[in-house]
């Protein structure tokens, strides 16, 4: 059984990333909540560890994309720094 896993969704919007949903494994703070209209690609940021004698492990994966262009998309992403580590990805 997980000791912990943590799910944090990211928009990014042409505005720069917004916060979506938390989904923790084992806290009362998991928070809900809904995606900007304005968004043109959600990634979500996924901390795992599998038991307490285990390391971390992080990872990132796209949870939706738009019809944003893949060139639209690194344009934003060149603009706006993702807001958590890019080794993760």
């Amino acid at each position: 059984m997980a000791v912990d896993r943590v799910e944090i969704e990211y928009h990014l919007t042409p505005r720069g990333w917004v916060m979506g949903s938390v989904d923790s494994m084992f806290h009362a703070d998991n928070v809900t909540v809904e995606a900007p209209p304005d968004r043109v690609v959600t990634l979500t940021h996924k901390t795992y560890q599998s038991s307490g004698w285990s390391p971390e492990t992080r990872s990132v994966k796209v949870t939706w994309r738009g019809d944003a262009t893949d060139a639209q998309i690194a344009g934003l992403r060149a603009k706006f720094p993702p807001p958590f580590d890019p080794n993760d990805e």
